[in-house]
């Protein structure tokens, strides 16, 4: 069975400054949850709000994750 790597902003997660984004693969990582499971949660307001860079990408702050992964 192959592996996926892990993503460099969820390998790198501690050494981020609160202002750094990452996507959505490495909040998958970080959280456990899908892709479905992330926008679900973005939409009911369970889960901060994402970022738009450009036309298509979404990123989150770091800050808001490691918040959210403490449970504050």
């Amino acid at each position: 069975m192959e592996t996926k790597p892990i993503p460099a902003g969820a390998r790198d997660i501690d050494q981020l400054p609160d202002c750094a984004l990452i996507g959505t693969a490495a909040l998958m990582t970080l959280s456990g949850y899908s892709r479905t499971t992330i926008w679900r949660k973005e939409k009911n307001g369970t889960l901060p709000k994402a970022r738009k860079i450009g036309g298509t990408h979404n990123r989150w702050c770091v800050g808001d994750i490691r918040a959210l992964l403490a449970g504050e």
